[in-house]
């Protein structure tokens, strides 16, 4: 069976997870956002045929609710998936990073595709101790050690660290000198730290698992992206269903008009069957049109549908309008995810009233549409097993 190890990033905890821990991990969003790709919903419920059959045989049926379930599942391997997918593996020979080579024809070229260094160490040290140093100070000197810092970059960084940035009374920005005591200290960063750039650290197919992240991630980031592309749907969703109901209030307030006509222009008075029958067509349209319009009137509107006058009013303001097509805008999604309405300023312009575009508003129109487009993308990219892509 493969040997693994854990991977360099944060893991799941399986055993006793809560929401905050799973939600932590960058897996469990690898996991939500492939379950929100149509083509690979459509690979599950044919059981893996298609063209995402081959990742379909790693990942597996991820239409289930439980992440926990589906990382503890057995692969066709007989390991775990979560440790089949996302474990670095490990060779029998290389239990601890380190792979002892006796001479140059040893080497392979494996070694050098998987990040190994070939290093020429003296065991016949003094110490163990000693051993340990001289490794220390090799680190220290190799540009390919990991966190590695030139004596420039380090010299330069204890050069900005002096100075700082503070504001006057007049609102100026200006360059101040630190104190003697609030200076770095000459030997910063000490030796036996790591030496490091600040920022991220590279995680483009760093390790040795079978997927790999392709680049540096929050995940509170990609939690902002999952919600955003939820509500969108959710919201396009709801559109559809009030797009239909106003394509049938048009058929009805058409019925109506017909029904009208007819019975102010042909029905014979002396017919009381005929009455009757358009009578009771009159009261069941007039009651499919109360149904039909209870979800598309505003707050201010919903006292006309008490009255037939009233249902009259809105079936002929909306067939006016002849706009079959609902959109929810992207600001009042923003707006419901940041749980705060943004301020509106309505201007009446012949005798309607619409909605003057603010700071406000436009920045979270663009906000919502940036992660969708993120989310799009990172779907895409579940779909080929790379995530979290750009």
């Amino acid at each position: 069976m493969q040997k693994y190890r854990r991977p360099s990033v944060r893991k799941a905890n399986l055993r006793s997870p809560s929401p905050s821990d799973l939600e932590g991990t960058v897996h469990y969003w690898w996991w939500r956002f492939l379950k929100m790709s149509e083509s690979y919903r459509r690979c599950c419920e044919t059981n893996g045929s298609g063209r995402l059959s081959d990742l379909y045989a790693d990942f597996g049926d991820v239409r289930g609710d439980d992440f926990v379930a589906w990382s503890k599942g057995k692969h066709s391997s007989g390991d775990s998936r979560y440790a089949y997918l996302f474990f670095d593996r490990v060779d029998a020979e290389d239990t601890d990073g380190v792979v002892t080579v006796h001479s140059v024809a040893d080497w392979q070229q494996r070694f050098a595709d998987e990040g190994y260094l070939l290093v020429a160490v003296n065991i016949n040290l003094s110490s163990r101790k000693a051993l340990i140093r001289h490794f220390k100070d090799w680190m220290n000197r190799e540009s390919r050690s990991p966190n590695y810092m030139s004596d420039e970059d380090r010299q330069s960084l204890i050069e900005r660290r002096k100075y700082y940035w503070a504001t006057t009374d007049d609102g100026k920005l200006v360059r101040k000198l630190r104190r003697d005591n609030q200076r770095p200290k000459a030997n910063f960063p000490r030796r036996d730290q790591s030496r490091g750039r600040r920022g991220r650290p590279n995680l483009a197919n760093r390790g040795t698992a079978r997927y790999r992240l392709e680049r540096a991630y929050s995940t509170t980031a990609l939690k902002q992206i999952f919600e955003t592309y939820e509500a969108v749907e959710a919201a396009k969703q709801n559109d559809e269903v009030r797009a239909n109901r106003r394509r049938h209030a048009i058929r009805i307030w058409q019925e109506l008009s017909r029904l009208t006509h007819y019975k102010m222009h042909h029905l014979r008075a002396d017919d009381p069957v005929e009455t009757r029958r358009v009578k009771s067509e009159l009261s069941r349209l007039y009651s499919d049109a109360k149904a039909c319009l209870s979800d598309l009137v505003n707050d201010n509107e919903k006292r006309l549908l008490e009255s037939r006058e009233g249902l009259d009013t809105l079936l002929n303001r909306l067939a006016q309008t002849r706009r079959n097509k609902e959109k929810t805008p992207y600001w009042k999604i923003g707006a419901l995810l940041e749980e705060r309405w943004m301020p509106v300023v309505d201007k009446k312009i012949k005798g309607k009233s619409e909605i003057k575009p603010t700071r406000d508003i436009i920045e979270l129109t663009k906000t919502v549409s940036r992660r969708y487009r993120r989310a799009k993308r990172l779907i895409a990219g579940a779909e080929r097993g790379l995530f979290p892509v750009g």
